[in-house]
């Protein structure tokens, strides 16, 4: 790649300190706004999958936990700021699903965030998914999300397949092929993308201009619109007084609060449905 079209890709970090200044709006406050310049991007996976690792790379830094665990090395929603190509990149990061006693309290406890987090909605959910590591509970797991957020989201899904450098001879199209229905279904048109967390230098700016050509396409597919429902906007207005009653920013809110039980008990209805354990 010319060093021109590298740096054209590139992201750059944004590494302004996001403090509330009263009467001002932070940089992650502005961020944060539903504007034609920002995109806000939802990675969910499961422990292991890379999710924190490919975040981290999305914002050209390190501001998410991430390593090598069969548990959840993030224990809450995070979000991170980064800038390309004069866009607002919003990065959540949120704590991998696992199956284990406490799983169904822990994913509706990590939904009520996500609600919380991204209101008033988001451009691309990025669903993680580490190669040779789908078993029945996760492919459970990924279909049922559709519940929670209902089938419209599917057009606002990517799914990232990350250890692509785990393929060897084999291809990610020939993999997906061969995979469980719930997988083709997820990738359909082409809505996937493989990542190898380990790149670096003009391996990983290919990656990520893929990653973020792919999202722009998705963007102008859904008529430049970011995903939200009634409770993504019900979400908003909660925010905002709870912001106003605590005198704090919306931006501190979204990751110092914790989401009202009123919020909690409507995404219950939704996730009650599933079946992942």
């Amino acid at each position: 790649m010319a060093e021109a079209e590298s740096e054209k890709c590139s992201v750059q970090p944004d590494t302004s300190k996001n403090l509330y200044i009263e009467g001002q709006e932070s940089e992650l406050e502005r961020s944060l706004r539903n504007d034609k310049d920002t995109r806000h991007i939802l990675l969910i996976g499961i422990p292991g999958s890379g999710k924190s690792t490919f975040g981290n790379s999305l914002l050209g830094r390190k501001d998410f936990v991430a390593g090598c665990s069969t548990k959840s090395l993030t224990q809450k929603v995070f979000c991170g700021v980064g800038h390309r190509k004069g866009k607002e990149i919003v990065v959540f990061d949120t704590p991998g699903i696992e199956k284990d006693d406490e799983n169904n309290k822990r994913a509706l406890d990590i939904l009520s965030k996500c609600f919380w987090c991204l209101s008033p909605g988001f451009h691309v959910v990025a669903l993680v998914i580490a190669l040779g590591r789908i078993t029945k509970e996760h492919l459970t797991l990924l279909k049922e999300l559709k519940r929670v957020f209902d089938n419209k989201c599917l057009k606002y899904l990517l799914v990232v397949f990350t250890r692509l450098d785990d393929l060897g001879d084999n291809s990610l199209e020939r993999l997906i092929d061969e995979a469980e229905p719930v997988i083709k279904d997820l990738t359909k048109g082409g809505r996937y993308i493989g990542i190898n967390n380990k790149a670096e230098g003009e391996v990983m700016e290919n990656q990520l201009c893929d990653f973020f050509n792919k999202v722009e396409s998705m963007y102008e597919k859904n008529d430049f619109e970011c995903y939200t429902d009634s409770l993504f906007k019900e979400s908003h207005e909660l925010l905002k007084k709870k912001a106003k009653e605590c005198g704090m920013s919306e931006a501190d809110a979204r990751t110092n609060l914790t989401p009202p039980e009123e919020q909690k008990e409507e995404v219950k209805k939704r996730f009650l449905p599933c079946t992942i354990l």
